[in-house]
C-alpha cells in the first residue's frame, strides 16, 4: 500500500469530515468520569469491496465530457485571517517544552498538598456495594495530579492533608450530569495514599537552553526568537492552507456538471481512501467496520461507504474543474512535469532516490496535486483576500 502524501487540499476537509459522523453511545463509566467505548449494540454491516472496480486516471479525463460551464474565477474574494503571533504565545510554547521536561520525585515528611502527584488506591460504594468502574486495587496504584480535576467534584479536595500510609473515607455525590447510573447517588470512596509525588520542572536558563541541542540555538533569548519564527511560520502555513481550501470548495461550486461523472474517477478516490482504512485495519488486527468505528466514529459499515461516495464524488467534481481551468488558461501539467518535480523534490519527501520515491507514492495523485498548486497559484494571483468573518 503506497503512503497517502499528495491529496488535494479539499480532499483533507473531506477525509476529516469522516470522522464527524455517527458517534457511538455506548459508553462504560469509571469513577472518574472516564468512559470506554463498547462495541455492543452496534449493527454490523457488509459491503462487496473495492477488488472489482475500474479506476480512472487523472490523464484520462476530459472535462469537456462532464462540465456544461466554468463559472468565474477570475477575481475571488478569499476570506482568510492571518494570526498574529504574540509574546504569550511564545511564552506559553516554551513553558510546554518545560513542562515536557520535567520529571517526579518522591516526597517525604509532610501532607499532600495541591499540585501534588498522589498515588492511592480506592473503593466506591453505593449504599454499601462496590459499583463497576469504581475501585482501583491495582499493585501500581492510580496517579492523581491533585486540582487537575479529573476525579468528580470534592474527591481531590478531600485528599489534601493525608499523610503517605493513610486510609480516608470520603462522603460524596455524584453530579446529577454524571452518568445515568450513577447520577446524583451518594457515594463513598475509600482511599488509600500510598505515596507523595510533586513534579519538577528545569529553570529556564542559557544552560538548559543548549542543552536542547537546537542548532544555532544556545540562550534564553535566542530560543524565544527561534520559537517565534516557528510560530509565525506555522501561523503563515494555517493562512495559506485555509486561502487553498476556500479556492478549492468554492470551485466546485462555481462550475455547472452535467448529472453523470466518470464512474471510474469516483472509483478511484473511493477504492484509494477504502484500500488504505482496510490495510490500517489488519494492521490493527480489526475488521474494517470496527476500524472506522473506533478511527472514525461511524456506528457501522455503510454509513462509512455512504459517506466514501460523497466523498468521491467531490473529490471527481473538483478534479473536472481544475482540468476545465487548465484548459481555459492554456496550461498544463504533463508527465514530463511530474517527472522533472520528482527529480528535484524526492528527497525532500525522505526519499533516497526517484524510483524510492516512485515505489512510496502515487504518481497519479502527484500529478493531480500539481495540477491544483498551478490552479491555486493562478488564483490566488488574482484574488482579493479578506478578513475571514
Amino acid at each position: 500500500m503506497k503512503k497517502r502524501l499528495f491529496v488535494i487540499t479539499v480532499l483533507l476537509s473531506g477525509v476529516l469530515a469522516l470522522a464527524a459522523c455517527g458517534k457511538s453511545d455506548n459508553v462504560a463509566t469509571t469513577s472518574s468520569g472516564e468512559s470506554t467505548s463498547s462495541t455492543s449494540g452496534v449493527e454490523s454491516s457488509t459491503d462487496e469491496g473495492t477488488a472489482d472496480m475500474v479506476t480512472m486516471g487523472i490523464s484520462e479525463l476530459n472535462p469537456d465530457d462532464y462540465v456544461v460551464s466554468l463559472g468565474d474565477y477570475s477575481g475571488m474574494e478569499i476570506q482568510a485571517t492571518l494570526s498574529e503571533v504574540t509574546d504569550d504565545d511564545v511564552e506559553n510554547t516554551i513553558a510546554n517544552l518545560i513542562s515536557a521536561k520535567s520529571t517526579t520525585q518522591a516526597v517525604e515528611g509532610r501532607a499532600l498538598q495541591t499540585g501534588d502527584i498522589a498515588n492511592i488506591n480506592y473503593e466506591g460504594k453505593i449504599d454499601g456495594e462496590a459499583f463497576d468502574g469504581g475501585t482501583d486495587d491495582s499493585e501500581a496504584g492510580y496517579d492523581l495530579t491533585i486540582g487537575s480535576g479529573a476525579f468528580i467534584p470534592g474527591f481531590e479536595d478531600a485528599l489534601i492533608g493525608m499523610e503517605v500510609g493513610e486510609t480516608r473515607d470520603i462522603d460524596l455525590v455524584f453530579p446529577d450530569e454524571y452518568y445515568e447510573e450513577l447520577a446524583g447517588k451518594a457515594v463513598v470512596f475509600t482511599v488509600k495514599l500510598n505515596a507523595i509525588k510533586e513534579t519538577v520542572s528545569p529553570e529556564l536558563t542559557d544552560e538548559f537552553v543548549a542543552e536542547q541541542a537546537v542548532e544555532g540555538v544556545t540562550t534564553v533569548e535566542e530560543l524565544r526568537s527561534y520559537v517565534k519564527e516557528m510560530l509565525e511560520a506555522e501561523a503563515q502555513s494555517n493562512y495559506d492552507s485555509d486561502i487553498e481550501n476556500y479556492i478549492m470548495n468554492n470551485l466546485i461550486d462555481i462550475c455547472e456538471y452535467k448529472e453523470e461523472l466518470p464512474e471510474g474517477r469516483k472509483n478511484y478516490y473511493y477504492k484509494s481512501i477504502y484500500d488504505k482504512d482496510e490495510a490500517a485495519a489488519t494492521d490493527y488486527g480489526l475488521m474494517l467496520e470496527g476500524y472506522v468505528m473506533y478511527i472514525y466514529g461511524y456506528s457501522n459499515l455503510q454509513d462509512y461507504t455512504d459517506a466514501l461516495k460523497s466523498y468521491s464524488e467531490k473529490a471527481t467534481k473538483l478534479d473536472l474543474a481544475v482540468l476545465k481551468i487548465l484548459e481555459a488558461e492554456n496550461q498544463q501539467i504533463t508527465d514530463e512535469d511530474v517527472e522533472k518535480s520528482i527529480t528535484e523534490n524526492y528527497a525532500s519527501y525522505g526519499c533516497e532516490s526517484e524510483d524510492d520515491f516512485k515505489a512510496q507514492y502515487d504518481f497519479d495523485e502527484y500529478k493531480t496535486y500539481l495540477m491544483n498548486r498551478k490552479v491555486i497559484d493562478l488564483i490566488r494571483e488574482k484574488a482579493t483576500i479578506v478578513e475571514a468573518k
